[in-house]
């Protein structure tokens, strides 16, 4: 009697697991744990004080910067000393474009004449302008050579030089005292009469020492 029970018993818990899952077709719901932090504790910490330390190695270890000037490179910085004694052999390329720009220069040797004009007025203006960049160009201006405005200093914008003329022959000469930073020394000029007769609307490019020339005749 007992044996035929615990068969019986047997047979129903098998029934009972042989029965098919059934899911529940609703959605999932996950409940988060406690928000857990964007980096591991301690992390920004460590990040301000790397930030730190770099900065503080940048300081003591700075990076050799050079600005391009007139006279070459100059390097600035710990590492100034390493290049002050160091020769620099140009390569070829760079040799000859030096080459050809003195060979462009020595082209502008000589005075320039801008011609000759007859007016009735009292005087004329100059105007003048460095016409490329302002790089420290300085003229002296003669007429009938004798110095009349001396060191004129060519800047962006242009600037009235006044010339009294006299009866007959005036010859007017600007002089180029040097060529600037970059050479060679340069200029946008008007020549304009008292009279507002607009004579030379020209530029000059001279090498130093060099005259741009031009002549007026005042009629009686």
């Amino acid at each position: 009697m007992k044996t035929l029970f615990l068969t019986l018993f047997l047979l129903a818990t098998a029934c009972l697991y042989a029965q098919p899952e059934k899911f529940s077709s609703g959605s999932l719901l996950l409940t988060p744990k406690k928000e857990a932090p964007l980096q591991p504790k301690g992390a920004e910490q460590k990040s301000s004080e790397v930030s730190s330390w770099l900065k503080n190695y940048q300081k003591q270890n700075p990076t050799p910067s050079f600005s391009s000037e007139d006279k070459g490179v100059d390097f600035t910085g710990q590492y100034r000393k390493q290049y002050a004694q160091k020769e620099i052999t140009l390569p070829k390329y760079q040799t000859d474009l030096k080459l050809e720009k003195e060979q462009d220069l020595s082209a502008l040797r000589g005075d320039k004449s801008y011609g000759e004009f007859n007016s009735t007025a009292e005087g004329v203006g100059i105007f003048c302008r460095d016409y490329a960049d302002v790089d420290g160009d300085i003229v002296d201006i003669y007429l009938n050579d004798e110095l009349v405005i001396s060191n004129v200093y060519l800047r962006g914008d242009f600037q009235r030089l006044h010339i009294p003329l006299k009866v007959g022959f005036n010859k007017i000469e600007i002089k180029a005292l040097n060529q600037g930073l970059y050479g060679p020394n340069t200029a946008e000029f008007l020549v304009i009469d008292d009279q507002n007769q607009t004579l030379i609307n020209q530029t000059w490019a001279l090498l130093t020492g060099y005259k741009a020339r031009f002549v007026i005749v005042k009629d009686k």
